[in-house]
């Protein structure tokens, strides 16, 4: 548990401090986006904020089962058909 907190106090002094350090290197400026420039409706299209959060949240999801899976393949010494056909469709095997 106190590792737990020691790694939520790391994320929060990262959010707070990495994040203005970020801001003072790069500057963001207020530049248009290729999506907003050069709107073509095919190739550049400007999405609603709700559908960028789900591709978001969606791509944690996955990356979150990979771990997950591999995690379970190597602790417990078992091929896990699951892992393999993962690893297989991702042309890792």
């Amino acid at each position: 548990m106190v590792s737990f907190f020691l790694c939520l106090a790391v994320l929060i002094c990262g959010y707070l401090f990495y994040g203005k350090f970020v801001d003072q290197v790069f500057n963001p400026d207020d530049r248009e986006t290729p999506a907003v420039a050069i709107n073509d409706g095919i190739d550049y299209v400007v999405l609603p904020q709700w559908k960028l959060f789900m591709i978001q949240l969606l791509n944690i999801a996955g990356s979150f089962k990979k771990v997950l899976l591999s995690r379970l393949h190597s602790t417990n010494g078992i091929p896990s058909p699951l892992v393999n056909l993962d690893r297989l469709y991702h042309g890792v095997l």
